[in-house]
């Protein structure tokens, strides 16, 4: 709250005449096996800045979720000298008001429009195929002789989902395969308890995916028929739309260009109901 009555202040103190930011880049997200691609344009570069600020670089962002928390991850700036450019800034980390902190971070290697990253900076891994990964690019001018609070000008940020994958169109049925496996009543693809999910991956472009219970009654068949992607979800549930009980299921992939044949073990927890 403090930080948000001393911007309020800073603002007033101006007379309420505040700067605007660069536009935002427009931001497109590709990937691959094991990596993420980011471009973007840089139209905004020749927008003319406000008085006493020149268009400085660029920073990328990785998040936690869509809405952040975000974590900067790196800055394609300008070859100017300019480096880093402290200010007032609001430490999420810690809660705090910093009132000389590091707003530009740059590295005065130039600018960019493309950045590339087999690194997950949020869980310190590498990107796992079949995951949601979430970043942001943002454009930024500076004025090192402004009033710290808007010694630099940086556009807001916009999430930018990639989910990395081998392409459609390179894989074969042997290659499929279901994450998580075992599936423990839950992944890392669900947003709620009740919206469970397994995904397939290596999936080609045209597939029938059929799942059976070791009775070998068949419990559900999912179609694929989209070569923009190798990742085809399960629900976990059935056909008639009921979650399926903790057990051990085949699949059967069938594919113009072959069949293979899998084992996917499920393990669900007792249904538990927020409200009745």
């Amino acid at each position: 709250m403090k930080f948000v009555d001393d911007a309020a202040q800073e603002a007033f103190n101006l007379g309420f005449d505040i700067p605007p930011p660069p536009r935002s880049p427009v931001v497109t997200g590709a990937s691959g096996h094991g990596v993420v691609n980011l471009a973007w344009d840089r139209s905004g570069e020749s927008d003319v800045q406000p008085p006493g600020y020149t268009f400085e670089g660029y920073n990328v962002y990785q998040g936690s979720t869509i809405a952040g928390p975000w974590r900067f991850i790196t800055a394609f700036d300008a070859q100017n000298g300019i480096r880093e450019v402290d200010g007032l800034r609001f430490d999420d980390s810690n809660c705090e008001i910093l009132p000389l902190a590091p707003l530009a971070r740059g590295t005065d290697f130039g600018l960019g429009s493309s950045y590339s990253t087999s690194q997950d900076f949020v869980n310190g891994t590498s990107v796992k195929d079949g995951s949601d990964y979430y970043y942001a690019v943002t454009a930024y001018a500076v004025n090192p002789s402004a009033v710290p609070a808007v010694r630099v000008l940086e556009s807001s940020l916009k999430a930018t989902v990639v989910r990395p994958q081998r392409a459609a169109s390179t894989v074969t049925a042997g290659q499929v395969r279901p994450v998580p496996n075992p599936y423990y009543a839950h992944s890392a693809y669900e947003l709620t308890q009740f919206a469970r999910r397994i995904r397939f991956l290596n999936v080609p472009p045209q597939a029938t995916i059929r799942i059976y219970n070791l009775a070998g009654q068949l419990i559900r068949t999912l179609e694929k028929n989209d070569p923009s992607t190798s990742v085809l979800e399960w629900d976990v549930h059935t056909d008639n739309g009921l979650p399926v009980g903790s057990g051990v299921y085949v699949y059967h992939v069938k594919t113009p260009g072959g069949d293979s044949v899998g084992r996917l073990v499920v393990l669900m927890e007792k249904e538990r109901l927020n409200n009745f």
